[in-house]
């Protein structure tokens, strides 16, 4: 015959509720001291840094210099109607336009090759300056083809001098 036992009087139920709810509480107390560490490390580090590391704040310039032109791949042509575009806009921090000086050259490294042109902007409203190299006396025939090269902005306005970079390899 078979007997049947009746269940232990002890339910298991709450036990194991117990428990889960104990390691709820522990990985919450793991993660708390895991964050605090990462937060005492940072905090270390910055002040072992010293003030000597951090680097001073930029100031804003006062005028805002623009340069964009077709693309970095000016071609050699003799064609007076293959050209390559280039733009530089000036203006103030604030969008208005000023007067300003903009000498424009071509560099190798830090070495300057050739002059392009030496544009001054004098009239307020004029703030934007647009222009073309390329032809049969184009100053791209006396630069050295496949070699990275500098197309550059210089500007002087307001007492400020900004330089724009362009990166250009004639073809």
């Amino acid at each position: 015959m078979t007997e049947f036992f009746p269940l232990s009087p002890l339910s298991l139920d709450p036990l194991i509720g117990e428990a889960k709810r104990r390691m709820r509480r522990r990985r919450f107390l793991v993660a708390v001291a895991a964050i605090a560490l990462a937060a005492v490390g940072v905090g270390a580090a910055l002040a072992l840094r010293g003030a000597s590391v951090t680097a001073p704040a930029k100031r804003q310039s006062r005028i805002r210099v623009v340069l964009t032109a077709k693309n970095h791949q000016p071609r050699v042509s003799n064609s007076p109607y293959k050209h390559w575009w280039y733009s530089v806009e000036v203006t103030t921090a604030t969008g208005k336009s000023v007067a300003a000086m903009l000498h424009l050259r071509i560099l190798s490294g830090r070495t300057p090759l050739e002059g392009v042109g030496l544009v001054t902007l004098t009239k307020r409203g004029s703030d934007h300056w647009s222009s073309a190299i390329g032809g049969e006396a184009s100053v791209l025939h006396r630069l050295p083809r496949g070699k990275k090269l500098i197309f550059q902005a210089v500007v002087r306005a307001k007492g400020v001098t900004v330089k724009r970079n362009w990166p250009i390899v004639v073809r």
